[in-house]
């Protein structure tokens, strides 16, 4: 059954109603300006990112299969990832800009944790990436490339 999503002020008036979709995931952006809504895990993972202060629909990201989606700590990319043993195939890691342009992907044979610190080493360029990012444990692998 579809999700309605609203977002109320502190004296529970309706500030926006997101309508109904198949959505089970809220995130705001570390600095509170995009809000993040999507349906992961038995959903089809369409994430929609919403601007809070003008309340208009950025963009829509479709990233199916997806287990683990975070905000960067700039606020502008979105970790998404597909993680074992709740999925055991396509594992991997997806980053998103907020405008909805892929950055990066990256697959894994078998991936069981990831965590976003990573976004803060490099900016993303056409020419060179990094991405940090934590399997289980504490081992931690950096993927550089172009």
């Amino acid at each position: 059954m579809p999700a309605k999503t609203v977002i109320f002020d502190a004296r529970v008036k309706i500030i926006n109603d997101f309508g109904t979709n198949p959505r089970n995931f809220l995130s705001y952006n570390p600095q509170g300006r995009l809000l993040c809504i999507a349906g992961f895990g038995n959903l089809a993972g369409q994430v929609d990112v919403w601007d809070r202060q003008t309340l208009k629909k950025v963009t829509t990201i479709d990233a199916p299969n997806t287990v683990h989606c975070e905000w960067s700590p700039d606020g502008r990319y979105l970790l998404c990832a597909t993680l074992s043993p709740r999925l055991r195939v396509d594992n991997g890691i997806k980053v998103f800009h907020f405008t909805g342009g892929l950055m990066h992907t990256d697959s894994i044979e078998e991936l069981y944790q990831v965590s976003s610190p990573f976004l803060t080493l490099s900016r993303f360029r056409s020419n060179l990436t990094f991405i940090d990012f934590r399997l289980h444990g504490d081992l931690r692998i950096l993927v550089s490339g172009p």
